[in-house]
């Protein structure tokens, strides 16, 4: 009997094994795992994880239009949760302006091209520290230029890649170890241009040599880190097709 009690005390002393959170999915790059963990959390933190994981498989992971639309508008549902619970939070807004530019890019509209760019300004207005919205801006001008020319670019929204420089210059000089910066960078540059292949190289040769913590961090590590191989090589237009592979909807089917 007395040997019946003791097993049956360690057995209450045991800890449970706690589920995989959130954040350590996301990380972990397991991210319809992070949704699910996400929303069971239910935390204000863990629903904009929760939206961010949406926005990586619709950007990142995902072939066909109508399932990215689809999984945008959820991450925005999720954002909106975030926002409920936490008025104010900065992650949820930051993101909702990343949904909204990636419907515009979607939607191919020049329109919403630019009333995320009015979005993003008010929100470094008032953030002018957030290293992630600096790298958004370097993305919304450098993409603009690759997908439209300069002149277009230039003329109907008003993005150049002298803003380009200057914003991914400010995200890099906030966040000098996240290597999520300099990775973007790189492979928007390869985006617009294969004759910025050893500009592109350099940036990915120091974003290798960082840590990544985040989920967002170390998938642009690793991408960049297989375009960088190819630089090495010296086949700049594979690095080229490869960088826009990896940029957001380059999984996307052509029509």
């Amino acid at each position: 009997m007395k040997s019946v009690l003791i097993a049956a005390a360690l057995l209450l002393a045991t800890p449970a094994f706690a589920a995989p959170s959130a954040a350590s999915l996301f990380a972990a790059g397991k991210y319809p795992e992070a949704v699910a963990a996400g929303t069971t959390e239910a935390t204000a933190a863990s629903l904009v994880i929760a939206g961010r994981a949406q926005l990586q498989i619709a950007a990142y992971q995902t072939s066909d239009k109508a399932k990215a639309r689809a999984l945008i508008a959820a991450a925005n549902n999720n954002f909106d949760a975030a926002l409920a619970k936490s008025p104010g939070n900065v992650d949820a807004t930051l993101q909702k302006i990343i949904a909204q530019g990636y419907v515009a890019k979607l939607d191919q509209s020049p329109g919403g091209a630019k009333a995320m760019k009015k979005a993003l300004d008010a929100f470094l207005a008032a953030h002018p520290d957030n290293a992630v919205a600096w790298a958004v801006l370097g993305g919304w001008n450098g993409g603009a230029v690759a997908s439209a020319g300069k002149f277009v670019a230039s003329t109907v929204l008003g993005a150049n890649l002298g803003n380009m420089t200057k914003a991914f210059d400010r995200a890099m000089t906030l966040a000098p170890t996240d290597p999520a910066h300099p990775s973007f960078y790189a492979l928007t540059l390869l985006d617009i241009d294969d004759d910025n292949a050893p500009k592109a190289k350099a940036l990915l040769t120091r974003a290798v040599a960082m840590p990544a913590t985040d989920g967002y961090s170390i998938a642009l590590k690793n991408a960049g880190g297989a375009v960088l191989k190819l630089l090495n090589a010296g086949d700049n237009k594979g690095a080229q097709a490869a960088a826009r592979r990896v940029l957001p909807f380059g999984m996307l089917a052509k029509s």
